[in-house]
């Protein structure tokens, strides 16, 4: 059966993204269900919307099975036994569905159970470690995800989890792998085990094994509370890895003559315009590349990187957006620590995105190495965050606490 609301409008789509991929904002049943729960007053009418959620999971339009299962992430943390019944019943088959982006929001659904019933976390940590081998880079994210989710909610799995993340990291290489690691993983447990031999060990690991990566050894640094230290080998690194994408006789000429400042503007109109996703995400990685060659202003990507972030609806696109607006931030601490509260609260403000952990989370960080000034700011904006009442921004805020 194909789903009439896969043709619902946005404020900007993608011409080769599938409807499934963002319907958090979308589709008449998941806007009908949060207007239920946001007024809800009887038992009743929480159990009627489980039972709508669970009755689309079996269905065979995966948009339809997704849906489903954001009806009943609304509910999740209204109700312990469908937590239980989440993470034990459900989720062991939906996290190996065929469709990706169903596998994805199982998982989703895996970390808000375990913030619902911290004794569930041993269980959801364990299925998340099946998906890090997950073919979808994606589901591969999440499952990080919930392996910092676990541990926040049962210290005891550290350990456990640190060896499933060493040992993923160990066999992917990619820059993307080891930055989700970073925010979603190692920069939420900072607080708890950042002067611990076992934690600081693994982010030297990163560091050493960075490829030139240098947004990346920016992390570590961060939160090693160490000096970033940017070699000639890195800046080789990065522009031969410029050199090696295919962008066009506009754009290629530029990379090659190292006329960094025009190629910027090329490819930032690019990642604002473009009808296609994967245009505005390769241009938005490039752009990190360049940023960090020190050939333009931190300020002028930062106002690139949070228009796209509160233009788009796109979860993919904002969470990636939201690390060029880190870089931006790790480049001019002090300078950018008004704009970047300012950016998070407008964010809330008009986002209803089902990821804004991790917006918060590179926005904010950065702050902590901050001048005086810069951490009372973020103290105060701590406090002033509003709508989040997500229980796992909520611990984003507290592990960023000063």
């Amino acid at each position: 059966m194909q789903n009439s609301e896969s043709n619902q409008n946005t404020n900007f789509r993608f011409s080769d993204r599938d409807s499934i991929h963002n319907i958090w904002n979308r589709g008449d049943m998941l806007q009908e269900a949060k207007i239920t729960l946001s007024g809800y007053r009887q038992l009743n009418q929480l159990k009627e919307l489980e039972k709508k959620g669970l009755s689309l999971l079996n269905l065979s339009d995966p948009y339809l099975v997704k849906t489903g299962i954001q009806i009943v992430r609304l509910c999740l943390p209204q109700d312990s036994d469908l937590a239980t019944s989440w993470v034990n019943d459900y989720a062991p088959s939906l996290i190996n569905h065929p469709h990706p982006r169903v596998r994805h929001s199982s998982l989703w659904n895996i970390r808000t159970a375990i913030w619902q019933d911290a004794t569930l976390a041993s269980t959801g940590l364990e299925l998340a470690k099946t998906k890090l081998e997950d073919q979808d880079p994606a589901v591969q994210r999440v499952a990080i995800w919930t392996h910092g989710d676990a541990v926040v909610n049962d210290l005891s799995l550290f350990e456990n989890a640190l060896l499933s993340i060493t040992s993923y990291l160990n066999a992917n290489d990619r820059e993307s792998a080891a930055l989700f690691a970073i925010e979603e993983f190692f920069g939420p447990l900072k607080k708890i085990y950042g002067d611990t031999e076992a934690y600081r060990a693994a982010l030297i690991d990163i560091l050493n094994n960075s490829g030139g990566y240098i947004g990346l050894k920016a992390r570590c640094s961060l939160l090693l509370e160490t000096p970033l230290e940017i070699t000639t080998q890195d800046i080789l690194l990065t522009k031969d890895r410029l050199r090696q994408v295919t962008l066009g006789n506009d754009i290629e000429p530029l990379i090659a003559d190292e006329d960094y400042e025009t190629a910027i503007e090329r490819l930032s109109y690019e990642a604002q315009q473009s009808p296609t996703f994967g245009v505005s995400m390769r241009n938005i990685w490039l752009i990190r590349d360049i940023l960090w060659l020190k050939s333009t202003s931190p300020r002028k990507i930062f106002n690139l990187a949070t228009n796209i972030i509160l233009k788009h609806e796109d979860g993919d696109l904002i969470r990636t957006a939201s690390v060029l607006v880190g870089d931006c931030i790790l480049q001019d601490i002090d300078g950018l620590a008004d704009d970047a509260i300012i950016f998070v609260n407008n964010f809330f403000e008009t986002s209803d995105n089902d990821g804004s952990q991790i917006v918060v989370a590179q926005t904010l960080r950065p702050l902590t190495r901050g001048a005086d000034p810069t951490q009372q700011k973020l103290k105060e904006a701590i406090l002033k965050i509003p709508n989040a009442e997500n229980i796992s921004v909520i611990n984003t805020l507290i592990s960023l606490a000063v």
